[in-house]
């Protein structure tokens, strides 16, 4: 008896403490967890895990040296497009309390495990990108404003990019600062039919005990993928993505997806990363379209293959030219499109012809000026470059400071 009568004793001392570790998490009036608020990521792990880190998690000290080499690589060249710069963020992401190296946990090596199938689509897709100008169709989804980082599975950007979560008993809307800027996804609802297949692919959520789970397939066939900080996501339209959204405090939301398809991977691979609540942020419109003004300047750039010679003075020197290095075939029914480097034209500056060190080492501020010729998002092209919406350029410029 005297047995019985402790162990009791020491179950009830236990389960206070049992009960203060469990996560209290505000709850709707239907008593599901309640994911609604504005959410964002502040560090710049990217998907792949970067050549620097050895494994996926990492001590302060480590991640130190990982973080100095991308912002090194990030700001390494002369002409950048100020979208795409780091916004003040130089640490790496948080996940239960471990610094991390890349956003893929499985495989362990941290990148993506193309099949040779997966390898063709992701170049083509690259090459397209990168080439494609002949009509607005050759253009991506994202340029097009019909598809961003929003639609499955959610992506980042080295920016601050809030998303908004609503959630109703029947569906949850989530909307953030990017191309369409809108995704509904039903919880009771019949799903859309097979006939119809929006940029998002057909998603169908339900709740797996506190954690939300939503899983999309049946993509278009010409959305062949989804960009990425890295190396691209491709699709077909028998990809199935299953990701899950489990908020684990009152201010964190860990999201996670799962990527499944045998014939363009050669094994599921997995993400997660952890989103933080903001109190005081909001969501700005994003005011994108079809109709995108900059479809017709960044298709004549394209077409042209370089820029006339600028008038005025790049960097700190006067007098700059540019030179083509090369003519680029035009596309159509072109299988293997022309390297990356011959879609390039350097900026050679005739009155410090070297750099302004002397040495020829590249180094001084007129040195190895390198712009891809064409590419949307090039300051350098007429009506090119992500249309930054109002206050979002000037919280970045606060972030900056």
């Amino acid at each position: 008896m005297r047995v019985i009568f402790l162990a009791g004793l020491v179950l009830a001392c236990l389960a206070p403490a049992t009960a203060q570790e469990a996560p209290k998490v505000a709850r709707t009036p239907d008593g599901r967890p309640d994911l609604q608020g504005v959410w964002t990521t502040r560090f710049i792990t990217r998907l792949e895990r970067p050549r620097e880190a050895k494994s996926l998690e990492v001590s302060p000290e480590e991640a130190k040296v990982v973080v100095d080499a991308m912002l090194v690589r990030s700001n390494s060249q002369k002409v950048t497009d100020p979208d795409f710069a780091f916004y003040g963020f130089n640490t790496l992401a948080s996940v239960k309390g471990k610094l991390r190296t890349s956003l893929i946990v499985d495989p362990p090596s941290g990148k993506i495990p193309y099949s040779p199938a997966g390898v063709e689509r992701a170049d083509a897709f690259n090459d397209m990108e990168s080439y494609g100008f002949d009509n607005p169709e050759e253009r991506p989804a994202y340029e097009r404003c019909l598809s961003g980082i929003l639609a499955p599975p959610i992506r980042l950007l080295p920016m601050l990019m809030p998303t908004q979560i609503v959630q109703t008993p029947n569906a949850l809307v989530f909307t953030n600062e990017d191309v369409q800027g809108l995704r509904i996804v039903s919880l009771s609802g019949p799903t859309a039919p097979a006939a119809v297949r929006p940029f998002d692919g057909i998603s169908r959520a339900r709740w797996d005990g506190d954690t939300l789970l939503i899983e999309t397939s049946d993509f278009r066939a010409d959305d062949v993928a989804r960009p990425d900080m890295g190396p691209p996501i491709v699709l077909r339209a028998q990809t199935r993505i299953t990701e899950r959204f489990t908020r684990t405090s009152h201010d964190e939301l860990l999201y996670e997806y799962l990527v499944e398809d045998s014939e363009l991977y050669t094994q599921p691979w997995r993400v997660e990363f952890v989103m933080t609540l903001e109190k005081d942020e909001v969501v700005y419109e994003y005011a994108c379209h079809e109709c995108n003004h900059s479809m017709v300047g960044m298709l004549m750039a394209g077409r042209l293959g370089y820029q006339e010679r600028p008038t005025k003075k790049i960097g700190r020197c006067e007098g700059a030219v540019r030179e083509p290095l090369a003519t680029l075939p035009r596309l159509r029914n072109f299988k293997r499109w022309a390297p990356e480097s011959e879609a390039r034209e350097r900026i050679k500056d005739v009155s410090c012809n070297e750099s302004a060190s002397g040495d020829g080492s590249g180094s001084g501020p007129c040195a190895g000026g390198l712009r891809y010729a064409g590419r949307a998002g090039d300051n350098a092209q007429p009506g090119a470059g992500r249309q930054l919406p109002h206050g979002r350029d000037q919280r970045h410029q606060a972030a900056r400071r």
